[in-house]
């Protein structure tokens, strides 16, 4: 079976709807790539807990979103309440990634049923606000130019979103 990589757009969309759920929730990630970073990846976002490191549970949400809304560029296969648990064979192809990265969460913050719920709830409202889009526009825009972010970029696009929104 041949398997065809993921385009540069394909990989810079991904990797920026990860990027951008996390900035808006306040986690700037430390990093956002589209440069096959590691084996068997095609791109990364490194996060940054803060204070409370990977022990928060708001944060742990937070995160789970990010990751849920960046698997959902995918398609929507297996991001549904029904896959319970998360089975990472129902997902799209370019999300089994974020499926495993979801359930390690999912097991570690020992969540249910009704907390997948809500989590699917939460990035699929998450997709829908301007803000939202427009940095994710900006993040993939920037990831197909240069195929690495750190912080700084990144806040710097979250300020170019904000001046935009405000034109």
């Amino acid at each position: 079976m041949t398997v065809a990589l993921p385009g540069g757009r394909e990989r810079a969309w991904h990797e920026a709807y990860h990027a951008a759920a996390l900035c808006i929730a306040g986690m700037v990630p430390k990093c956002a790539r589209t440069d096959f970073p590691h084996d068997g990846a095609a791109g990364s976002v490194e996060i940054d807990w803060g204070e409370g490191g990977f022990r928060d549970p708001a944060a742990a949400k937070a995160v789970l979103v990010a990751v849920v809304i960046g698997g959902m560029t995918e398609g929507r296969d297996g991001w549904e309440w029904e896959n319970w648990p998360i089975d990472r064979r129902k997902m799209a192809e370019g999300a089994g990634g974020d499926a495993v990265k979801a359930r390690e969460l999912i097991e570690h913050f020992e969540m249910d049923q009704v907390d997948w719920c809500h989590v699917l709830w939460q990035a699929s409202r998450l997709g829908r606000r301007q803000d939202f889009r427009r940095l994710a526009v900006l993040i993939a825009n920037e990831l197909e130019r240069v195929e690495v972010l750190h912080a700084q970029d990144l806040r710097d696009l979250m300020a170019q979103g904000r001046e935009a929104a405000a034109a």
